[in-house]
């Protein structure tokens, strides 16, 4: 089945002293090269659950009135003075980079599972990019990949670091257990958490 998902791992912390320092921690995990292209978009903080709830109930499906704000660009150097102008408890701030870019640590994440957990015979579950984002946000999926209408919330977060997933695994309770058991994932939360503080984790589909 063709869809996106996701390995998230995030914190609803949101006292951390220098915001700069915790972004470039946690773009030193990309391992890109000097002049990569970063994507970027900063964003009005609003309140995704309530609006799917509210969608999904029928209660209001009209956000014409909600002015949400987004910018999009491309950089190579993330500016201290860019990220200081920001306003946390208004904004977030989204990075991320295409697999072609990223260590063969997160290809590795999923590509060493057995073939009949990531594919169900046409497709198969790969990562496309991974990012980090910053500023209070909602963790949730509309759908889940087992038609649950009624969504799934994990959390409203400040600090979120992702793994974006393409294609549906064909076991997803058994895909789930495995990315937990990785080393690649155990050393990736520890390397978070030593700048991040402790860190919750979801793997979801929508």
């Amino acid at each position: 089945m063709s869809v996106t998902g996701a390995i998230t791992l995030f914190t609803k912390r949101d006292d951390f002293d220098n915001i700069y320092a915790l972004l470039d921690q946690s773009l030193a995990i990309f391992e890109l090269e000097t002049n990569a292209q970063l994507s970027y978009c900063t964003e009005d903080v609003h309140d995704e659950w309530a609006m799917f709830q509210r969608l999904r109930d029928g209660i209001d499906t009209d956000f014409h009135d909600i002015d949400v704000n987004t910018c999009f660009g491309e950089t190579n150097q993330v500016n201290v003075d860019f990220v200081n102008s920001i306003d946390f408890s208004k904004k977030t701030l989204t990075l991320w980079t295409s697999d072609a870019q990223l260590p063969d640590i997160f290809g590795d994440l999923i590509d060493n599972f057995p073939q009949d957990i990531i594919t169900d015979g046409l497709y198969q579950c790969r990562v496309t990019s991974v990012g980090v984002s910053i500023g209070y946000q909602d963790i949730y999926t509309p759908y889940e990949a087992q038609n649950n209408e009624d969504g799934i919330f994990f959390g409203r977060a400040f600090y979120r670091f992702c793994i974006n997933l393409h294609n549906s695994a064909n076991d997803c309770k058994v895909f789930r257990r495995l990315v937990r058991k990785s080393p690649e994932f155990k050393e990736l939360k520890r390397k978070l958490e030593s700048f991040a503080g402790k860190l919750n984790d979801c793997i979801y589909w929508e």
